[in-house]
């Protein structure tokens, strides 16, 4: 039709703009020129080369299939913040379930020279994680495809704001110096093997405790909020926790630790130390840093927050559940209590 511009003529201006020079685009196809002027069969094989070459240089995206949305995230590269930011520290990152020792086992390693202190729960983070598991397995296809084209793309727009966030982190709490930023929140849980895509380079310790113990600890809390207090309702909260620790465990990687808590008090914190490369000669004591970071009023709070490592609470489900209740959770968890060893 008169007046219309060659599509393979126009794909070569569109490379000419992004600095590709004519001489390349002439071999890409017969009479590939800045005329335009060929025949049908080469006007089709410079456009089908032209698209190729647009493809590799990002400016046209390759078909996305809708079974590739729900396969596993290719590992792509970091962006320039997160590539400075872990050339200046590392990031360690704490999970499990409410009440099984993560803030316990964030102190100890905090406790070191080099690592930053006693932060509150990362949930700011935690929630754009959540947001992007839910754009991921959640989105509809066809409007997923439309916008977002892959899973790499949605994993690259949010790796530039999570960077954005560690780094306004550590300089609030003047951590700039330090050279690893510890990470702690039991709700990373559910969305371990979407941390991975969105921050590949970090080391993860998963900590897991008694479930018995653990919602012995939760029923204690809702006791000093006067609250109501349902073991239905507790147990599949706490459930949760467990299975999302149960899935990143069948695909966990070298840089990923899961420990039990009962065996750390028992005198295996080194194991954790080594994992980390800490030294146990370099442990600090200065339990009122750790202090300034907490709220004893807090029904959440602890007191062996502050105390040195002890097992006394180790069983102690004994003296706070009733014998229906210990019942009830043994038969909602028998699965994770004999994967965790603890049946």
């Amino acid at each position: 039709m008169r007046g219309q511009m060659p599509r393979a003529r126009m794909f070569a201006l569109l490379l000419r703009l992004h600095g590709v020079s004519w001489m390349t685009i002439r071999k890409l196809g017969p009479d590939t020129d800045p005329g335009g002027n060929q025949s049908k069969a080469g006007q089709h094989v410079a456009e089908n080369s032209l698209k190729k070459v647009l493809t590799k240089l990002g400016l046209r995206k390759a078909r996305h299939s809708g079974r590739a949305h729900a396969q596993a995230v290719r590992r792509p590269s970091q962006t320039a913040e997160l590539a400075e930011l872990s050339s200046r520290q590392r990031l360690v990152f704490l999970a499990g379930p409410p009440r099984s020792g993560t803030t316990w086992l964030n102190r100890e390693i905090c406790n070191h020279p080099g690592w930053s202190g006693f932060l509150p729960e990362c949930t700011l983070l935690t929630q754009q994680i959540g947001l992007y598991s839910r754009t991921k397995h959640f989105c509809e296809p066809t409007r997923f495809e439309a916008y977002l084209g892959n899973v790499d793309n949605l994993a690259a727009t949010y790796r530039p704001m999570m960077a954005q966030m560690l780094a306004l982190a550590v300089r609030l709490n003047g951590y700039s110096d330090q050279d690893v930023l510890v990470l702690k929140d039991p709700e990373l849980s559910h969305y371990l093997d979407d941390l991975v895509d969105i921050l590949p380079d970090h080391r993860l310790i998963c900590i897991v405790r008694d479930p018995r113990d653990v919602i012995a600890s939760v029923k204690n809390v809702a006791k000093r909020k006067q609250e109501a207090w349902d073991l239905e309702k507790t147990a599949a909260w706490i459930y949760s926790y467990y299975s999302g620790l149960q899935k990143h465990r069948q695909n966990a990687g070298p840089n990923t630790l899961f420990v039990r808590y009962e065996d750390l008090v028992a005198g295996h914190l080194p194991t954790v130390r080594e994992f980390l490369g800490q030294s146990a000669e370099d442990v600090l004591e200065d339990p009122e840093a750790i202090k300034a970071r907490l709220d004893p009023s807090d029904p959440f709070f602890s007191d062996l927050y502050l105390k040195p490592t002890t097992k006394q609470k180790v069983g102690s489900y004994v003296k706070d559940l009733t014998k229906d209740e210990i019942a009830y959770i043994d038969k909602i968890f028998a699965g994770v209590m004999k994967a965790w060893r603890y049946a």
